[in-house]
């Protein structure tokens, strides 16, 4: 609470969602993402150590 005064919120002045949601992207889709990023990024960190080798 008191960060939520800080930033200027009134917190008698709001409740929480009684039917809260969560959307895919930020779920379900998001997980599914989660293996392609780590191939992409493991294999953007092998590109990047080969070209440091090479144009040191």
């Amino acid at each position: 609470t008191p960060y939520m005064e800080a930033v200027g919120y009134d917190c008698d002045d709001w409740n929480l969602n009684p039917e809260p949601v969560i959307e895919p992207e930020f779920s379900s889709d998001y997980m599914q993402s989660l293996p392609r990023k780590a191939k992409k990024n493991t294999i953007m960190r092998f590109v990047d150590n080969i070209s440091q080798r090479l144009f040191k």
